[in-house]
Parts: structure tokens; sequence; C-alpha cells
């Protein structure tokens, strides 16, 4: 009887998402846009590495404040493309989805793409960026943070800063 108790119990407990540990990867022209990858998402032992990346945009663009893909990294001969992504307006609620991109765009140099292969291709290696554990902050929020002057290793302590004690944003892949 308890181990029936004990096994029900375990299977109406709701499921864990996996530990999210964020990383600033990459700002943009005159932070405009901001890249932020999923430490614990970056899969690089495979033919095409891959993590979960979101893009905070500094001002919406048609509604849409930012956008998460689960992003694909041709290492080899800078290429990227998406395998699903999902579109957020400022407050968090989703504006809509897309499939996998059925070809493979080339990655520019200097751009904010080339970082963020780098950072994905080289695991996360030389970040200076602080983690910041567990979910991020509200989209504005971190909308604010990453708008304001300051490097990228004091641009996450403050966006670490934000997430202490509030109610975390869970980014859908």
């Amino acid at each position: 009887m308890i181990r029936k108790i004990c096994l029900a119990a375990a299977l109406l407990m709701p499921s864990v998402s996996h530990a999210q540990d964020w990383r600033i990867a990459a700002a943009g022209n005159q932070d405009k846009t901001f890249v932020l990858v999923d430490m614990a998402s970056i899969v690089t032992q495979t033919e095409f590495p891959r993590a979960n990346v979101l893009t905070v945009l500094s001002e919406d663009h048609n509604g849409t404040a930012a956008v998460a893909v689960v992003m694909e990294f041709d290492c080899a001969t800078d290429r990227r493309h998406g395998r699903s992504a999902v579109m957020y307006d400022i407050n968090g609620n989703i504006r809509g989805r897309a499939g996998v991109e059925p070809e493979w765009n080339v990655i520019l140099r200097h751009t904010i793409y080339m970082r963020t292969k780098e950072f994905v291709c080289g695991g996360g290696v030389g970040s200076e960026s602080r983690s910041i554990h567990g979910a991020l902050p509200s989209l504005s929020t971190i909308r604010d943070v990453l708008r304001k002057n300051g490097s990228e290793r004091q641009r996450a302590e403050r966006l670490a800063k934000e997430a202490e004690g509030k109610d975390p944003l869970w980014i859908e892949f």
C-alpha cells in the first residue's frame, strides 16, 4: 500500500525543466540587440553544435521583444540555422512559433551571430560573463539592464542581481 502511495505521488509531481545557466554571448551594434546563451543547453559532441539562444531586442520589432531559438552551428564553415524559434512580447507572452529553417545562413564577421557561434562552438569557454543561474528576470528587466553602460561582466552581474528573489522568466524553446 505504501509503495502504491509513493508511486502515485511521484507520478503526480510536476516535472522539473533543466536548470538554466544564462551568459551574455554578444551585444549588437550600439547595444541594440543582446544574445544570451543557456550554457546548460550547449551540445558540442555532434557534427553541428547547438544551444538555446535568446536574442533580446532593445526596442520592440513589430511587437516582438525577444526570440528564443534552438540554434545549430556549422563551426567549420561559419554557418547557422534555427531548429525552432519562439517569439515573445515584452511581457513574456508567446507571439508566434517557427519551425526549422531549411537553409543554412552564412555568418558574417563582426556580427552577434559570429560571436555567438564562437561562444557555442567553444563550449562557452572564455566567457567573461557571470552565470545567471536559474531563470532570467522579466524581458523588460533584461532590456533595461542591458541598455545600461558597462562591460559584459557588469551587465551580467546586474542581471543576476535582478533575477534574485523574483518570479523567474522561463524561456520555452
